[in-house]
């Protein structure tokens, strides 16, 4: 074998691994420009005094940096169409997004029901009434609906996707849910089981792309599950707890049960629940492909 075949296959081109590599210096590139404007024209000191607010320019940055290196590896490397990375709004796009906005919701609710029934966690009362739980709950979209979508743009987009193409399914799926987990090693309050729930978390998500080949079903439950946390149940979501909350919220007990101040996603019951669906949904025949997205990989 020629040092060049490492690098090149048959017909010449950059391998899937080595393009799944370049993904790497081509989004902090542009992730570190992105992020140099937002803290110009917003002013460092007032993204570090209001970190809701980091968050949200931290998830347009890393979204917009992760769509631009999309672009132009798929133009420059690929020879593919952008709509190959499935985030086009194809025929059956919409019914990718709400089931996955429906399906974010039912597994957070029957993690955090569990939790309830159990006594891990008590309602004791509203934390937020009026117009305000309205303003609370468009401000928690801006801020977590740009941070789910970055994510599954960076961990079940070109990269994932080329990996998928140079290693299969199944060794791309677990090699990114472990990134996804050590990537959340920063959250506060982090533990190991948390750290196992992510991965699985990430298993799940990666698994929603490779039935649809789209990123609109991953994008939608990742908000979802997130959304529902942090403002439907006032819960923190991986560590982080949002400031407009509905609900006055006390968390009692094992925090290998309860997840403790990492919130629900720390628990014992978020495994089991993470598990029985990863498991529902590689067995299900009634989730697959768009035609249009089928044909656009193609």
């Amino acid at each position: 074998m020629s040092i060049g075949s490492i690098f090149l296959g048959p017909d010449h081109q950059l391998r899937p691994f080595w393009r799944a590599v370049a993904f790497v210096p081509v989004f902090l590139s542009f992730l570190f420009a992105l992020l140099s404007v937002a803290a110009t024209l917003v002013g460092q000191l007032r993204l570090q005094a209001n970190f809701e607010l980091a968050i949200s320019l931290s998830g347009l940055c890393t979204f917009g940096a992760g769509l631009l290196s999309a672009v132009v590896l798929l133009w420059r490397l690929d020879q593919r169409s952008f709509r190959t990375l499935g985030l086009w709004f194809y025929s059956g796009w919409i019914r990718e997004f709400r089931l996955g906005l429906a399906g974010g919701l039912g597994l957070v609710s029957l993690v955090v029901g569990l939790e309830w029934l159990l006594g891990g966690v008590h309602f004791s009362g509203l934390g937020t009434r009026g117009l305000w739980v309205l303003v609370a709950a468009a401000w928690s979209l801006v801020v977590l609906l740009p941070a789910a979508a970055s994510e599954e743009l960076i961990f079940r987009g070109y990269a994932f996707q080329r990996l998928v193409e140079a290693w299969g399914k199944l060794w791309a799926l677990l090699a990114f849910a472990v990134m996804f987990g050590v990537l959340h090693l920063k959250n506060p309050s982090v533990t190991f089981l948390s750290t196992i729930n992510t991965s699985l978390m990430g298993i799940l998500l990666g698994l929603t792309y490779l039935k649809t080949r789209g990123l609109w079903l991953p994008i939608g439950l990742h908000f979802a599950w997130n959304y529902a946390l942090a403002f439907v149940y006032s819960l923190p979501v991986s560590g982080v707890r949002l400031q407009g909350i509905i609900w006055r919220v006390e968390v009692s007990g094992a925090e290998w049960l309860t997840g403790g101040n990492y919130g629900p996603e720390g628990g014992i019951l978020t495994s089991v629940v993470a598990v029985a669906a990863i498991v529902l949904l590689a067995r299900t025949p009634r989730l697959g492909i768009s035609p249009a997205q089928a044909q656009a990989v193609e």
